[in-house]
């Protein structure tokens, strides 16, 4: 997956109506309304600041037509980020009318089509996902968590005891998660406690 970098902006005219494409990278969906109100700040006079906002982990889209007619601003801006494959972007288009209406089918191609052209020009920088995971076991299972962790490209960030038991910390990738669930409990017959830490990337 990608994330834009960094902000990027592409306007055209349509009918006599300006918009104005910006993307930005952004980690969550309260750091994309932070850059929605900047370019509502810079843009004080356009009669809309429509935008989508796309995430993976945690899953989040969110899109807003600012008074276009429903469906033909926010979702057509979505929908260029999942045709890019982008994530922990957001996209703000600002129009600027011109008196002359588009009409529905007009705005989606606007909308849809200065979106996609604004994160065809941005710089992307590809992201991995990662999960943490907490596993308590047997002291005498120390080695086999090690072994696993190595195993599966993971990193053990943290260790410790709890009630007479090991407790470690672990970052995997997330498509390694299933894999070192399903091997640790084979090998230690079930025996361990897994849960789920928080999911965060390592851009951040």
């Amino acid at each position: 997956m990608n994330t834009g970098v960094p902000v990027q902006q592409y306007s055209t005219v349509i009918k006599k109506s300006t918009f104005i494409a910006l993307s930005s990278p952004c980690p969550s969906y309260t750091s994309a309304q932070t850059f929605l109100s900047a370019c509502k700040s810079l843009h004080p006079k356009a009669r809309h600041h429509c935008h989508a906002y796309l995430s993976h982990s945690p899953p989040t889209s969110r899109c807003s037509d600012d008074g276009e007619p429903t469906g033909t601003a926010g979702q057509p801006i979505l929908s260029s980020l999942k045709k890019h494959n982008l994530t922990n972007v957001v996209v703000v288009v600002v129009r600027y009318s011109g008196g002359i209406k588009l009409g529905s089918g007009g705005l989606i191609r606007a909308y849809g089509g200065i979106a996609s052209t604004n994160l065809s020009e941005a710089t992307k920088s590809e992201i991995v996902m990662t999960k943490e995971i907490k596993v308590a076991l047997n002291v005498k299972y120390v080695g086999e968590v090690y072994g696993i962790c190595k195993k599966c490209d993971g990193e053990i960030l943290e260790e410790g005891f709890d009630e007479g038991e090991s407790v470690f910390k672990v970052r995997l990738l997330e498509e390694k998660v299933d894999e070192f669930k399903e091997e640790l409990g084979d090998r230690v017959s079930g025996d361990v406690r897994i849960s789920d830490v928080e999911y965060f990337n390592d851009d951040e």
